[in-house]
């Protein structure tokens, strides 16, 4: 099948197939034969756009008209209960049936501004993974950095590692380009690549900081206040498969204990979230060792009652996403096709 072809058809699924499903009760259908499995959503920034969605920036980002919508969907079909939960459930072999979590990775601000009041009005639990290192630091992530200089710049070609990306004209592109290219160096050169880049872009504007920015221990403490609760997500947010062994121990053991000892909880109740879902049996070993409950990967599929507790998979959620697509994900639909239907 042809690139085009396959473009045109994923298009048609989308714009027809998937609502047409909904219409004639596929989706309810499907929840009820994959019920013995757990739903676990995973979201990044919810953003209150005020009707104009060209502020959602990049894909992982939510505007609050559709996550109030989604949050509504979750209570009336799920039992939307703490990730704990769900997790020591699995570890102990329990049932999972109805049950739903939401997590937010990274620890951004708009979490505590525009999800927690949405979450608070359907009294709903979540789980934010923080990165340690990060908290307070008023500092922003590498990809972050990457996506706000790529998209404010006034230049039109920027050259990293002897390498051009051209501006002129779709920028996602070259975002896309760049945050691929950083994500397979080790850990200095990507910090090497990062810092050229920052400094052919130029300074960032306030406002244009101000969507990325990550949240403090205050913030912290009030969602704490108000139900949430708080995973790891290690220290400086790399690739861990990256890491060399003797920095495993800040990235996992340190990053723990700094949560830990913050929020006066055991590690043994904290779960951990590998940056980009990166992990290895070295990365996975160094987390059970550590002794915390669990950890989560992507893989974006249902969570069964048998998967292993340190390697959990979850459901992305994406700006691009309609109601449709959103039910077909909670379901588990795309995992299932691609295991089954060659692309």
């Amino acid at each position: 099948m042809s690139r085009k072809v396959a473009e045109i058809a994923k298009h048609a699924y989308r714009a027809v197939g998937l609502p047409l499903l909904g219409m004639l009760g596929g989706f309810a259908l499907l929840r009820r034969i994959r019920r013995d499995s757990a739903l676990v959503l995973m979201y990044h920034s919810v953003i209150d756009t005020c009707g104009d969605r060209g502020l959602l920036t990049n894909v992982n980002q939510v505007d609050t008209g559709s996550f109030r919508w989604q949050v509504w969907f979750l209570k009336n079909h799920y039992e939307v209960v703490r990730l704990s939960t769900i997790v020591e459930r699995i570890r102990n072999r329990k049932p999972v049936t109805g049950l739903a979590a939401i997590t937010f990775d990274d620890g951004y601000l708009s979490v505590f501004e525009s999800a927690a009041p949405i979450l608070h009005a359907y009294n709903l639990p979540a789980t934010v993974f923080l990165i340690a290192g990060l908290v307070d630091k008023d500092e922003m992530t590498w990809y972050d950095k990457v996506e706000a200089h790529l998209l404010n710049t006034s230049v039109s070609k920027i050259t990293i590692g002897a390498e051009d990306y051209h501006l002129d004209g779709e920028r996602e592109t070259a975002i896309r380009a760049v945050k691929h290219r950083l994500g397979d160096v080790d850990l200095e050169a990507r910090e090497r690549l990062v810092a050229e880049l920052v400094g052919q872009a130029g300074e960032l504007e306030h406002a244009a900081r101000k969507r990325y920015r990550l949240m403090g221990w205050r913030e912290v403490e009030r969602l704490r206040e108000q139900g949430f609760d708080f995973g790891v997500h290690s220290y400086s947010h790399p690739h861990l498969t990256k890491v060399p062994s003797r920095s495993l121990q800040l990235e996992i053991d340190a990053s723990a204990k700094l949560i830990s000892d913050r929020l006066h909880v055991p590690i043994e109740t904290l779960v951990f979230c590998y940056p980009h879902g990166d992990y290895d049996d070295r990365v996975r070993d160094r987390v059970i060792a550590t002794g915390m409950l669990g950890a989560m990967g992507v893989k974006h599929d249902l969570t069964p009652p048998d998967g292993d507790p340190f390697a959990l998979p979850r459901v992305g959620v994406s700006r691009d996403q309609t109601r449709a697509m959103f039910m077909e994900a909670t379901v588990g639909l795309s995992a299932w096709l691609k295991r089954r239907i060659p692309t």
